[in-house]
């Protein structure tokens, strides 16, 4: 199977928070960034919200691995499968189907 294939109908489903209920396509190999800064961010998260930084993460889907890549820039962190908190800085792996929660589980999105 192709690379295309596997990574075909990519997205990112709120779960929870101001995104709840809303597919976001991602192209393979495009970078999405969330925060709270509309300069910085194509996920743009309630500015006021003060656990959400202005560039709290961004996800990216490998298509050479057929995996998302999550990396955190936050203070509040970005969390998996509402446990593991992932190391700041770093490309981390996340399986589709994941979800991941930006700086509390009040805004959570499914990787797909």
């Amino acid at each position: 199977m192709s690379n295309e294939a596997l990574s075909g109908n990519l997205k990112i489903t709120g779960l929870s928070g101001m995104y709840s209920g809303q597919d976001i396509p991602i192209a393979p190999d495009d970078y999405v960034i969330i925060g709270r800064d509309t300069e910085m961010a194509n996920i743009v998260i309630n500015q006021n919200n003060s656990k959400i930084s202005r560039k709290h993460c961004s996800i990216r889907f490998d298509s050479g691995r057929n995996i998302y890549m999550v990396t955190d820039y936050s203070t509040n962190g970005t969390f998996v499968d509402a446990g593991s908190r992932l190391a700041a800085n770093v490309a981390v792996p996340v399986q589709r189907g994941s979800v991941i929660s930006i700086g509390s589980r009040e805004n959570s999105f499914k990787l797909g």
